[in-house]
């Protein structure tokens, strides 16, 4: 809990403090009785720190040595070593952490105890793969990927370039994340998500449900369409509006992801879980 749970230290169990794998079964045959689905949180970019997969690679065990995103850093004329480059952290600060036990830095590009999964490793693909067909034959309807343009990162390891947007060199807007988001293999992985989906469907009779969470331009959230997302979550209504929004604010947002959207593609809109009630007094309120 680390990050709200998103530091998964084992993607094919239950936390204690939830209750048991035996407890989601449940759930999962409970809610689907009474006609509703069952959508789940699927977190690629990264583990905890404390799961298996990492320690191993710690330990610098094969397969898992390369599960992981390592770089034996940059040497400096005067001998010693620092991060590869000046990509940043989502929370603030560098994306490396320095490991004695491999003699290299790790990638994180959300919280240090959460270490980015290294996909250009064919190993790594598969198991996650196997991550989606275990929650589907446990009855899961369909995913809701998390922080997806994350994915791949350019093995180039060249710095990202300023912003200008700020002084700060610790805040993740000092750079602009030209090698650490939107990549294009990130799509392609998406597609291979969805065969397997497909898949799924064509020998068990169901029809899962892949989402992708995005956070970019809107030519970028698009391709996700192309690439056989059902749909990427439209967050324009929480990034774009507030209490102030005029009614042609709203039309202008939905306007323009139905006309930038695929023919045939499925729209959606985001809105934010919470509000505030305002009453008024008198007749009618």
């Amino acid at each position: 809990m680390i990050d709200f749970g998103y530091d998964i230290s084992d993607f094919r169990g239950v936390d204690p403090i939830f209750g048991t794998m035996q407890d989601f079964e449940s759930l999962v045959k409970t809610v689907q009785k009474l006609s509703l689905k069952v959508i789940m949180d699927y977190v690629p970019n990264h583990t905890s720190d404390q799961h298996e997969w990492f320690q191993k690679s710690l330990k610098n065990i094969a397969p898992y040595n390369d599960y992981y995103v390592w770089h034996p850093g940059k040497k400096l004329d005067n001998g010693t070593v620092k991060e590869p480059n000046n990509w940043l952290s989502v929370f603030g600060g560098p994306a490396w952490t320095w490991r004695d036990e491999r003699q290299a830095y790790y990638l994180h590009q959300f919280d240090t105890s959460q270490p980015d999964l290294n996909f250009y490793n064919e190993a790594l693909v598969q198991e996650m793969k196997d991550v989606l067909v275990f929650m589907l034959d446990k009855g899961v309807n369909g995913f809701r990927v998390d922080a997806i343009p994350h994915l791949f990162e350019n093995t180039s390891y060249l710095d990202e370039p300023l912003s200008g947007n700020t002084d700060d060199p610790e805040n993740y807007g000092y750079t602009d994340h030209i090698y650490t988001t939107d990549q294009h293999e990130t799509y392609e992985m998406v597609k291979q998500w969805r065969d397997v989906i497909d898949a799924y469907d064509a020998a068990n009779g169901v029809t899962p449900v892949i989402m992708t969470e995005v956070y970019t331009s809107t030519e970028l959230t698009m391709k996700y369409y192309d690439y056989e997302a059902h749909f990427p979550f439209n967050f324009w209504f929480i990034e774009d509006l507030n209490e102030n929004s005029s009614a042609a604010g709203y039309k202008n947002i939905i306007d323009t992801w139905v006309n930038n959207m695929p023919s045939g593609g499925t729209a959606n809109w985001v809105v934010q879980a919470g509000f505030t009630l305002r009453r008024k007094p008198g007749p009618g309120y």
